[in-house]
């Protein structure tokens, strides 16, 4: 009887082929409808077997339907979420972002030329302004700490500093005319007063070769003695003593 009743409500779909929607709505809603009326209807059944049939048949109607008005949507998981990618900045991280914006201070590097201050100090403004720069390379100590020997521009330089704050700056060369000796005098005396200009040194320099201003005659200008000699060699060429002398400059 049972295999009657399936082969009659049942409808026969085509093997992969899914039944629609619709098809699935009528079945659930009118399939035990009409089992309840065909056993109600069965004379060969037993009233208290017809019973316990149409419950057992609707407690499992409404069993099944229970559960599936429970059964929650399936949401893909695989679905970008839209709020994350927003806050993706072309493959920055947070961190990353902050450390583009957040300025970074550079470190002053600070060059050590010689261990007295002044000394140090005086080539440290020298080669702010330097044509001729030197380097911590060409520094050597003196015989005292408070001396240093320099060789620039074919120019042999020595640096002393005394005990009261003053400074001399010595240059001698050997060539046959001072113009290498010249541009050093000039950035010297602009680091030993920075109110110096070109043209002042320039002056100065012309009055040095055409007036004696040698050993215990110097010329002063700006806060600095200079004094100039030259002799001449057997080779033809000349020695040229230049000295400079500033008494306040560690002040």
């Amino acid at each position: 009887m049972f295999d009657n009743i399936d082969n009659n409500t049942k409808e026969q779909t085509p093997c992969g082929a899914k039944p629609s929607i619709w098809k699935i709505i009528l079945g659930i809603i009118f399939f035990p409808i009409a089992l309840t009326i065909i056993i109600a209807k069965n004379k060969k059944i037993k009233p208290v077997v017809k019973i316990v049939l149409i419950v057992i048949l609707w407690i499992f109607v409404l069993v099944v339907g229970t559960s599936n008005y429970d059964e929650k949507p399936n949401i893909d998981n695989n679905i970008p979420d839209s709020t994350y990618e927003a806050k993706v900045d072309n493959g920055v991280s947070a961190s990353d972002s902050e450390q583009l914006v957040t300025p970074k201070l550079e470190e002053k590097v600070v060059v050590k030329y010689h261990n007295n201050k002044h000394i140090n100090k005086l080539l440290t403004d020298y080669n702010t302004i330097a044509e001729y720069p030197i380097t911590p390379e060409m520094v050597q100590n003196g015989a005292y700490n408070f001396t240093a020997n320099i060789s620039c521009n074919g120019v042999w330089i020595r640096i002393s500093a005394t005990s009261n704050n003053g400074i001399f700056v010595d240059y001698n060369d050997e060539a046959a005319n001072d113009t290498t000796i010249q541009p050093i005098f000039r950035d010297f005396c602009k680091a030993l007063n920075s109110e110096i200009k070109d043209d002042d040194v320039d002056s100065v320099w012309k009055i040095l070769q055409t007036e004696k201003y040698q050993n215990y005659n110097p010329y002063i200008f700006e806060g600095i003695e200079c004094t100039y000699g030259e002799s001449p060699l057997v080779n033809g060429e000349h020695r040229y003593i230049v000295k400079t002398n500033c008494k306040s400059y560690g002040e």
